[in-house]
């Protein structure tokens, strides 16, 4: 009594043959192979123009993070013969500046467990004492020249004497108790100088420990002694004076003193921790203030004013200088990293390097 359907009509495979072609032409229908290729191109070429627009924005602000911009995953595709040596050189740079900051960053590691920088006080502090301060002045006093004159003319130079200490701008003691160097003596050959124009001491000061060094400075003080036999005296009196000298006697018996002058080293000028050689520091006139303005190192005459000349270096920690360095190749790191990036995109480089073939230029100008 049903009615024949047209489907009924159709055998087995022309059943499977239509229902394929339907399932083909609804949406979401998988694509053939061709188009999945064409659609992971894209795909690909839309996440190379995000990568290369945030590799120029890093390069044009200057602060290429190595986490944001992997050089090494960048694949130029022509490189001149040149440029591919440059980048050759820039790249065993980068090699050599990446192992200097890992060994100098565990340099630091090391050193934080012994110590700690005080920025305020401007120098490092024991972590195992918390009160012992690592500051250490080594200064030697050379000669002092013109602090004669002719009214009161130095008859007998083992008067003469250098007090040393180290105090802030509050004038508050910031480091061992005053010491004082041995007596002056003169030069083997004078010519031609009656007021003591130039004494010579080769004393050597080490003062330590210094707990302050921002504000702080050397106070040098010149005495003469008065009310001692000023005659020459014996090898063995210059000695044993020395020795009283260096162990903080001021003086011995009766004797007075008279300031005949004094000069100040600002910590300042030696926070680089290296030595300082030949360093000339003008005597003032006892009763001068100490901050009157006046520069040491300008507008002095060592011909005709009275100087005192010395080499001095201190040092205050050890973690200054490793995290100074460490930020030095830091900033190279981060110009070798751009400049990198410039030459696998067929750019200039930024930054001036002394690659081979420059250098080899320069050499053949100069046989030229």
């Amino acid at each position: 009594g049903g009615g024949i359907k047209d489907s009924d009509l159709l055998d087995d495979d022309e059943k499977r043959r239509r229902a394929a072609r339907r399932q083909a032409s609804r949406p979401g229908f998988l694509e053939g192979a061709a188009d999945v290729e064409q659609k992971k191109e894209a795909e690909r070429k839309r996440l190379a123009d995000i990568a290369k627009r945030s590799s120029d924005l890093a390069v044009q602000r200057g602060a290429v993070d190595p986490d944001l911009l992997d050089v090494a995953s960048l694949k130029p595709e022509k490189l001149t013969r040149l440029n591919q040596q440059r980048l050759e050189f820039l790249r065993r740079k980068l090699l050599t500046v990446d192992k200097d900051i890992a060994l100098l960053r565990n340099q630091y590691k090391v050193a934080n467990k012994h110590e700690v920088f005080r920025p305020k006080l401007g120098v490092s502090y024991s972590r195992k004492d918390p009160k012992l301060a690592l500051g250490l002045l080594t200064a030697t006093l050379d000669e002092a020249k013109n602090v004669g004159t002719a009214d009161r003319p130095i008859i007998n130079p083992k008067t003469i004497r250098v007090i040393a200490h180290v105090r802030d701008d509050a004038k508050a003691t910031v480091g061992p108790p005053p010491q004082v160097s041995k007596p002056a003596r003169r030069p083997k050959y004078v010519v031609d100088e009656y007021f003591g124009e130039r004494l010579l001491f080769g004393h050597t000061f080490s003062l330590a420990p210094i707990g302050k060094a921002v504000g702080a400075v050397l106070h040098l003080e010149l005495i003469e002694e008065r009310g001692k036999d000023e005659g020459p005296g014996s090898d063995d009196d210059d000695a044993a004076a020395g020795s009283a000298g260096s162990a903080g006697m001021i003086n011995e018996g009766p004797a007075t003193q008279r300031r005949k002058g004094f000069a100040e080293l600002p910590l300042r000028d030696l926070m680089d921790q290296k030595p300082h050689k030949d360093v000339i520091l003008r005597v003032k006139p006892p009763g001068t203030l100490e901050d009157d303005g006046v520069d040491d190192d300008l507008d002095l005459d060592p011909t005709v004013e009275p100087h005192l000349k010395l080499n001095a270096q201190f040092q205050y920690s050890k973690l200054v200088p490793i995290k100074t360095r460490i930020l030095e190749l830091l900033t190279e790191q981060k110009k070798l990293h751009r400049d990198v990036t410039n030459l696998q995109l067929g750019e200039r480089p930024d930054n001036k390097w002394e690659f081979p073939d420059q250098r080899n230029n320069d050499d053949d100008d100069d046989d030229d």
